[in-house]
């Protein structure tokens, strides 16, 4: 997935962070860049999903939690048409 650099904090994200936009919404993953051993926390569309302590971890969650929803819809959908 193609996740965005680095970016600096802003009027937006108070601290370092990276985003995707997916389908159902930004994911983004922001950290606090001063602290020696921050946590990644996850949100999607600013709903908090969880935090990590290192930033592939938090990847690897924030796609994770994609997949599943993408398998929630499918399955949905194939009842549906059942």
């Amino acid at each position: 997935m193609n996740w965005t650099k680095e970016s600096e904090p802003n009027n937006e994200v108070p601290y370092n962070h990276i985003k995707i936009d997916t389908p159902i919404g930004e994911y983004v993953i922001d950290w606090k860049g001063w602290k020696e051993r921050p946590s990644y926390d996850i949100n999607l569309k600013g709903e908090w999903l969880g935090a990590e302590y290192d930033l592939e971890s938090a990847k690897s969650l924030a796609e994770n939690h994609l997949l599943e929803i993408a398998n929630q819809i499918n399955g949905f959908i194939k009842q549906q048409l059942s």
